[in-house]
């Protein structure tokens, strides 16, 4: 893959950090698998997905100036894999439904992990009808720490965000 034109000349500018562009960057070679399982039944459906991706000149952010001013550069030997999984069962009108990420993303000649990859997250929800009324649901995002950084970035800890929405029928105001 060819470096794209913002790749080679962005500049971007959110206040307290700056992204720029490398108009000497160099195209990416990789390798990559790819294996996905899937199931669907009446009340269940399920997806995995696992990949594996080996880079050579990879274009990626590096930090000039830890967390305020990064260049796109190459990296020379990088790989990358993980996970994506997805889980529907419906029981009656009740939606149950998960999903899950992974990625492991690491530098191979600097021996060190790549910059801004984010860490295990997920979300879990559930939709209840309310008959006549609408439709409740019920939402946990969750996202693990992320200790397997590059030197130029900070540890950040997990979280967890919970929504409660509840989404009405139609109905007329006057």
């Amino acid at each position: 893959r060819s470096p794209s034109f913002e790749e080679r000349y962005q500049y971007i500018d959110l206040g307290n950090m700056v992204y720029l562009g490398n108009p000497d960057l160099q195209p990416e070679q990789s390798y990559s698998v790819n294996v996905g399982l899937r199931r669907y039944e009446n009340h269940l459906s399920f997806e995995l997905n696992a990949f594996a991706n080996y880079f050579r000149d990879l274009v990626t952010d590096a930090a000039i100036v830890k967390d305020s001013l990064y260049k796109k550069e190459n990296v020379g030997k990088a790989r990358y894999y993980g996970f994506d999984a997805e889980m529907q069962y419906r029981f009656g009108n009740i939606l149950l439904s998960a999903n899950a990420g992974y990625v492991n993303a690491y530098d191979v000649q600097k021996d060190k992990p790549l910059p801004q990859i984010p860490p295990l997250n997920g979300k879990l929800s559930l939709n209840v009808p309310i008959k006549g009324y609408g439709n409740l649901s019920f939402q946990g995002i969750f996202f693990a720490d992320q200790n397997n950084v590059p030197p130029t970035e900070n540890r950040t800890g997990g979280y967890a965000v919970y929504n409660l929405y509840f989404v009405s029928l139609l109905f007329d105001f006057f």
